[in-house]
């Protein structure tokens, strides 16, 4: 979509400048002194030479494209594409964080608009060979909450930024991880094809140990908040295709990891088993 921006008093300065100084230099040996004494001259100065004499004098910037992937996951989860990677102008909320989170604006649920300025990170997560996962949340209007899945993916540069952000979103009167509430959790492919998991323990758990089919485990440290995120040292494997045995078994076929929540001690204080899913 196409935003067009008011002419602005920068880019009448821009115009009456040109106006007056015809084709000469701006900034010749001769005309400089006095031309740009002060911040609005310099800057006027600066958008002459960047833009050549007979440009128009306009802040209109020429649209972007950009590519959306939807996926209905849950009746309030939606999977958000290629929303954009970049920071806002104060450098503080991503602008894909923005607007994925703009995408749950609702007024006819549980908790209505998001709040998009009060967004904040929970927590973090860094892939083996690049990629990052983030984990942020906004409040509903109502009192609901938002939480929003960030992916972005490695080996992108400045160009390819819109395309290198995907993310799930999932809004509610109250968003908790599938569990009880000392533990609750997730695994599956957290960055690309990288397993990881991510959730929330309860105090005073310091500590995940994750046990994977094959024996292999990770300890994940529980950060501020009691929430935990970590890109695991192996990707997803092929999708099985042998027919299940036990059809009334939703979790027949889907690798499992074992989670187990450690005080300051190594005591355990919960347990869950959690089942690879889309994240």
């Amino acid at each position: 979509m196409r935003q067009r921006h008011a002419e602005t008093p920068t880019a009448e300065t821009v115009a009456h400048v040109r106006e007056v100084m015809g084709r000469g230099n701006p900034v010749g040996e001769a005309e400089q002194v006095g031309t740009a004494d002060d911040a609005e001259g310099r800057r006027a100065l600066a958008r002459i030479l960047a833009t050549g004499r007979d440009a128009p004098a306009t802040t209109e910037r020429p649209p972007r494209r950009r590519r959306r992937r939807w996926t209905i996951i849950l009746a309030a989860t939606v999977s958000i594409g290629a929303l954009g990677a970049g920071a806002d102008a104060a450098g503080i909320i991503p602008t894909g964080v923005t607007k994925a989170f703009e995408q749950g604006n609702d007024s006819d649920s549980v908790w209505g608009d998001v709040v998009t300025s009060k967004a904040r990170m929970l927590i973090r997560a860094q892939a083996p060979e690049g990629g990052t996962a983030e984990l942020w949340t906004a409040p509903g209007t109502k009192g609901g909450e938002c939480r929003y899945l960030r992916r972005l993916e490695p080996g992108k540069d400045a160009e390819d930024a819109e395309d290198a952000e995907d993310g799930s979103l999932e809004c509610s009167d109250k968003v908790s991880f599938p569990g009880t509430g000392a533990l609750g959790g997730l695994y599956g492919a957290l960055v690309g094809d990288w397993m990881g998991v991510y959730g929330r323990a309860a105090p005073p758990a310091t500590t995940i140990r994750v046990t994977l089919q094959d024996g292999r485990r990770h300890l994940v440290p529980v950060r501020a908040g009691g929430y935990f995120m970590a890109v695991l040292d192996h990707k997803q494997g092929p999708p099985k295709t042998k027919r299940p045995t036990n059809p009334e078994d939703p979790y027949e076929g889907f690798a499992p990891a074992d989670l187990a929540a450690l005080d300051a001690k190594g005591r355990v204080i919960a347990t869950l088993r959690t089942y690879e899913s889309s994240l």
